[in-house]
């Protein structure tokens, strides 16, 4: 009895050692075969195999410049290629170097100008020589000699902060200035300036008046036209777009009212914000945000009048 129980134990014995050495063993080759696929891959390329790899390459980038219709390369293409190419090595060349035989010379005004945001020279002038510019802590000036000397002509009791100016071509007699800074203010880092409003002359930028609805209390930021960013007339209707703190504001020649065309529905949604009209009467209108939702990226018009289109 006692040599069967002693039998059967070695017989257990021998096949549990011979199971954990086949599995071992088994491990052992996959191992061994794994760092083989290894090997291979990391196997460093002859110099023959590098040159063909790189000849290789050199024709495969080569037939994807061919037409897949004809098979060849267009070569109106690659005089463009070309043609860049010589651009591109010009500008890089230039970019250091670059001097401009322009002479500018300091025209002013020197003496209360401050940090000028705002000019534009007068179209009715074939000299050339009415310019207006206006001054974010200084208001607005006005030369007739090409900037020889200035005069100021915004009210001296009134806030002095001019960021924008526009004339109207089609009375060229009536001019804009709109005040208020978003960013950038002497005051303080990062701070605004607020403004009082927009204000118009009648007699070629002369003498000034504020436009009635766009004043308001100068202390506190709770109107659009507390910051005007942008003026432009439309060339046809002498209707006055301001890009103002989240909108765009169109006055009404004919009526002398204000509304709202596009707007992002907040005054302190937006501000940075820009119109623009071309020389056919359409009206381009930029917000910056980061809203989807709302009126963030550029818009346009035909007329201004309604009928915006969100394109970009």
């Amino acid at each position: 009895m006692k040599n069967k129980l002693r039998n059967s134990l070695l017989i257990l014995t021998f096949a549990l050692v011979g199971f954990y050495f086949f599995n071992a063993t088994g491990e052992k080759i996959e191992v061994t075969k794994l760092e083989a696929d290894v090997a291979i891959k990391t196997k460093k390329k002859t110099q023959e195999e590098r040159m063909l790899f790189s000849e290789e390459r050199e024709r495969h980038e080569f037939n994807l410049q061919k037409n897949p219709i004809t098979g060849k390369i267009p070569f109106e293409e690659k005089e463009k290629e070309f043609l860049n190419s010589l651009v591109a090595k010009e500008a890089k060349e230039n970019s250091s170097t670059r001097v401009t035989t322009s002479t500018y010379t300091s025209r002013g005004p020197t003496n209360f100008g401050g940090r000028t945001r705002a000019m534009a020279v007068d179209i009715s002038d074939g000299t050339s020589n009415t310019i207006l510019a206006g001054g974010v802590t200084s208001g607005m000036f006005r030369t007739t000699n090409g900037g020889a000397s200035w005069t100021k002509v915004s009210p001296n009791d009134e806030i002095h902060s001019v960021t924008a100016i526009a004339q109207d071509p089609t009375n060229t007699n009536i001019w804009y200035y709109g005040t208020g800074e978003s960013i950038g203010s002497s005051g303080s880092l990062g701070s605004f300036l607020l403004g009082d409003g927009i204000w118009r002359s009648t007699d070629g930028g002369i003498t000034w008046s504020e436009m009635t609805g766009t004043g308001g209390d100068a202390t506190s930021y709770d109107s659009f036209f507390d910051i005007v960013l942008s003026l432009e007339v439309h060339p046809t209707t002498g209707d006055l777009f301001a890009a103002v703190g989240g909108a765009i504001r169109r006055f009404d020649q004919g009526t002398s009212t204000w509304s709202t065309e596009i707007a992002n529905g907040s005054i302190n949604s937006a501000r940075r914000t820009d119109v623009v009209i071309t020389s056919t009467g359409r009206v381009y209108a930029a917000f910056g945000g980061s809203n989807d939702a709302g009126v963030r990226g550029v818009w346009t018009s035909a007329n201004g009048e309604g009928s915006w289109t969100r394109i970009n």
